[in-house]
């Protein structure tokens, strides 16, 4: 009994020590990924009361500011980030209540999280600006503000043009690589550009002229060592500076002004005419189906119909209007569809129904629709373009559909006879329900350039379609013209 007792001693003690080691070694990665955590936090709470304040909800982002000032506090987390915190708190107090004292108190704050604190340039008022040299003559800085990366935030910039990004590093921090990352405003993601050293401590890229070309640019900037540890960091993906694009920012996708090829990195070997063109027309052929609700038979009016899915006859679709700009579109479209044969021989004259109703009384015999569609691109890249599309408009949708007929009818005559449930026998007749005359709808697609003024197309269109209620989707492909 007592070799027993020894063994589970021994072991107690040796998983003890296991723990111990474990916990040693990982505490500094957990307290580096802890502090890491808050400073997104803090990120997304700077980035949220600034569209407040933008907003006019002034209580809301001061609100915002304080509770994350505070969470730095608690975790005792400093520097560039919470001295923005600082920095907009003291803008939002001045907007809010005119009260310079607050104001100061604010911008001395942020000044001792880090000297170089300025205020956001889109914010700046000669108000603002007095009390912010009062605030920086009573700061006290932190000592090791050197270790910190200096850039001068870009506020304005031109369209069309290269937009330079200067950022100076201090002499003792081992900086070995550099990025500015960048994007659009109705960009997806960031691209990024490695600075190259212009001096022993300063650094500086490019950002290509092609990509300056939206209402504002956002960016922000990082620091590597040789390991690839990210060792400084101005602004983030989710808190990046923002600057405003000033002048034309019609250039497509890859193309830059004739004098400024020499600035881009990476220049399009065919960049063409840089023009905007501000008419499209897309010329699609296709088919679909969808959810009957409601409606009578064409050619048997007197027949119910049961909800269910019917496939729709095919269709040629004309679309045309004007671009906006690259991203929006307004147009109208025709939609017309053929009319499968029919035999309406079964319907009586004396009723007033007709099977053969024109398109829009165009003298067509098919089915028809002409409405309105915005288009809004929202990724515009060079080699696929994906857009979402609202719509509405007036006309019909004929579906495919079988409804029974007694065994005895004419139109049973040669067809195959099936045993109905209750005894009764019948048959299955071709027919078809016209849904509409009005619909509003909603879809999307995809194109892939062919040229610089053709792609081709996939769309689809999804429609709600009454007082005769249906859900249709249509599924196109075609080609669509700029010019």
């Amino acid at each position: 009994m007592n070799w027993f007792r020894w063994k589970v001693a021994r072991a107690a003690v040796v998983l003890m020590l296991g723990l111990s080691v474990v916990t040693l070694t990982t505490l500094p990665a957990q307290t580096a990924f802890a502090d890491s955590k808050t400073e997104k936090k803090l990120q997304k709470a700077l980035a949220a009361a600034v569209e407040d304040y933008d907003m006019l909800e002034i209580d809301g982002a001061e609100k915002k500011l304080k509770d994350a000032i505070k969470l730095a506090e608690k975790n005792d987390v400093k520097g560039a980030t919470v001295a923005r915190l600082y920095m907009m708190l003291g803008v939002v107090q001045f907007a809010a209540s005119r009260d310079e004292k607050a104001t100061e108190e604010s911008f001395v704050a942020a000044l001792n999280q880090d000297g170089n604190a300025q205020i956001e340039p889109v914010y700046v008022t000669p108000e603002l600006e007095k009390i912010y040299e009062t605030a920086k003559g009573k700061a006290k800085p932190p000592a090791n503000a050197v270790t910190q990366l200096q850039h001068e935030q870009i506020a304005t910039t031109d369209a069309g043009k290269p937009m330079k990004v200067v950022v100076d590093v201090p002499a003792n921090m081992p900086v070995y690589k550099i990025f500015v990352l960048y994007k659009r405003f109705d960009a997806e993601s960031f691209d990024r550009v490695e600075l190259e050293p212009t001096s022993n401590t300063q650094f500086a890229a490019n950002v290509p002229a092609a990509e300056i070309r939206s209402s504002q640019i956002d960016y922000f900037i990082l620091a590597e060592d040789r390991g690839g540890n990210i060792i400084g960091q101005i602004g983030s993906d989710e808190a990046p500076l923002n600057v405003v694009v000033l002048g034309s920012s019609d250039l497509p996708d890859g193309q830059v002004k004739k004098d400024d090829k020499k600035d881009d990195p990476d220049p399009d070997p065919d960049p063409g005419s840089g023009e905007h063109k501000w008419v499209y027309v897309s010329i699609f052929g296709g088919t679909g189906g969808g959810l009957i609700i409601g409606g009578a038979p064409t050619a048997n009016p007197e027949s119910e119909i049961s909800p269910g899915t019917a496939p729709a006859f095919a269709h040629v679709l004309l679309d045309f209007g004007v671009r906006i700009t690259d991203a929006a579109h307004l147009g109208i479209f025709f939609r017309y569809q053929f009319a499968p044969s029919q035999d309406f021989s079964n319907i009586s004259t004396e009723s007033g129904i007709s099977g053969t109703e024109e398109c829009l009384g165009l003298g067509l015999s098919g089915d028809c629709i002409l409405g309105l569609k915005y288009k809004w691109f929202f990724k515009t890249g060079p080699g696929v373009k994906v857009y979402s599309s609202t719509g509405m408009g007036m006309g019909r949708v004929r579906n495919w559909l079988e409804i029974k007929q007694p065994a005895t009818s004419q139109q049973c005559q040669g067809k195959e006879i099936l045993a109905g449930d209750g005894g009764g026998d019948y048959c299955l007749v071709r027919d078809t329900v016209r849904a509409g005359w009005l619909h509003a709808g909603v879809g999307g697609g995809l194109g892939v350039p062919i040229t610089d003024w053709m792609d081709f197309v996939a769309d689809a269109y999804l429609m709600f379609l009454f007082p005769d209620t249906a859900i249709n989707i249509d599924l196109n492909a075609g080609f669509s013209f700029s010019f």
